[in-house]
């Protein structure tokens, strides 16, 4: 009897479904299952089709001041990438900029070229000094590399950027190489640079490169276009690591409430050795709650990002993603 009632309801519903098709009406299936299906159907990667589905990569991972954390931790140790960077590595610091560039607010930043004035500091780029070049300059053994700094004078729509080095076994050699050019704005987001002048100072810094220099000159020039892709302005950073510091203060703050409910109710305990440790123990774990909130509030603003970043993008396919010096 029950497979036969079972087999009736499968014929029904088969019929069901027969009239639908005949008379146009839409079979209705959820969207998640028509995509996995395509996708199953479709992939030959070996990836789970469920999985695939239901990843967005396009969709960023945080907001502005969480990419931001991401990305000091993703740079730490890699010396702004100048000397290459593993190409895992390397594509998860990219997608991680791709994101940061998704937040983006100022879409014509040179609009309001006062937003770029001052002074930034490269935090990494995707020019290398890999192999023979490096070789060549000297890098690989008594040259060391210092910051990387970019100044814009607004006034005069120039761009100087610097870079340090320093001289081991020459005592306190040091010195920098100063490229200056000009920039002009040819669109809401893009500025072309042109008319490049350089320094190399100590002459003892020139007569070390000198056989070199068009090789060094050739890998910093900054002539071209760029597009500024990412820009934020010392108010917004400071605001999103404000917003993530509470957050994080609350988070702790709520677990030191909760022990401090435990500790009152433990406290509260009848009278007998079990009841009173329990109170003891309880009340010390409330007593380090809100100074758990505390330290987790300031253990979040510690570790904040708060200086301003922009990112830009030349037309030669580089990247560069700065911090602003605080003024």
């Amino acid at each position: 009897t029950h497979l036969r009632y079972t087999a009736n309801c499968s014929s029904k519903m088969q019929n069901a479904l027969n009239l639908q098709r005949r008379l146009h009406v839409p079979v209705h299936t959820s969207p998640v299952a028509a995509r996995r299906s395509h996708i199953a159907f479709s992939s030959t990667n070996g990836f789970v089709p469920s999985a695939v589905a239901l990843a967005d990569p396009s969709r960023p991972s945080g907001g502005p001041h969480e990419i931001k954390a991401q990305l000091l931790s993703a740079l730490e140790g890699l010396d702004r990438g100048i000397f290459g960077v593993p190409s895992a590595k390397k594509a998860r610091i990219l997608d991680l900029i791709g994101q940061l560039e998704q937040h983006n607010t100022h879409k014509a930043p040179t609009s309001n070229l006062d937003l770029i004035a001052g002074e930034w500091r490269l935090l990494f780029s995707t020019i290398t000094i890999t192999g023979v070049k490096r070789t060549k300059l000297g890098l690989r053994e008594f040259i060391r590399l210092g910051e990387f700094t970019q100044h814009i004078d607004t006034a005069s729509h120039t761009a100087v950027n610097r870079i340090e080095f320093s001289v081991s076994g020459l005592g306190s050699l040091r010195g920098a190489l100063t490229l200056r050019a000009a920039y002009q704005p040819v669109s809401g987001c893009r500025v072309d640079i042109s008319g490049m002048q350089t320094e190399l100072a100590p002459p003892q810094l020139q007569q070390l490169f000198e056989a070199n220099l068009q090789l060094l000159l050739s890998i910093f020039n900054p002539e071209g276009h760029l597009d500024i892709t990412y820009l934020e302005t010392e108010q917004q950073a400071a605001a999103a690591a404000a917003a993530a510091a509470a957050g994080t203060g609350a988070g702790a703050a709520a677990e030191g409430g909760a022990a401090c409910a435990a500790g009152l109710s433990g406290g509260a305990g009848t009278s007998g050795r079990g009841a009173d440790g329990g109170g003891v123990a309880a009340g010390s774990a409330a007593a380090k709650g809100p100074a758990a909130g505390v330290v987790g509030a300031a253990a979040g603003a510690a570790a904040a990002p708060t200086s301003a970043w922009r990112v830009g993008r030349d037309d030669k396919g580089n990247v560069f993603l700065l911090e602003r010096v605080r003024r």
